[in-house]
């Protein structure tokens, strides 16, 4: 519909909600094909495969960085009450 007419509707195009990338879903409603639903599972996968190894590197670096703190000032006895 933006294309018809030489580009002469374009503008509607820039200030319609539906016509937005985050809206258009949600108008038009696309049902993918199964080499698509294997292609976003594989991605998924091979996505999972790698951040494993990062979020637990990320998570020791955490604890590590938590331990002189955590002893200096989470430490109930030294609390004043």
């Amino acid at each position: 519909m933006c294309l018809d007419n030489q580009y002469a509707l374009e503008v509607l195009c820039f200030y319609t909600p539906e016509f937005s990338v985050l809206w258009r879903p949600f108008v038009v409603t696309y049902h993918p094909n199964l080499f698509q639903i294997l292609y976003v599972a594989y991605c998924a996968i091979v996505f999972i495969y790698l951040a494993i190894p990062i979020c637990g590197q990320i998570v020791s670096q955490i604890l590590e960085k938590i331990a002189p703190f955590r002893g200096e000032h989470l430490d109930v006895k030294s609390w004043k009450m």
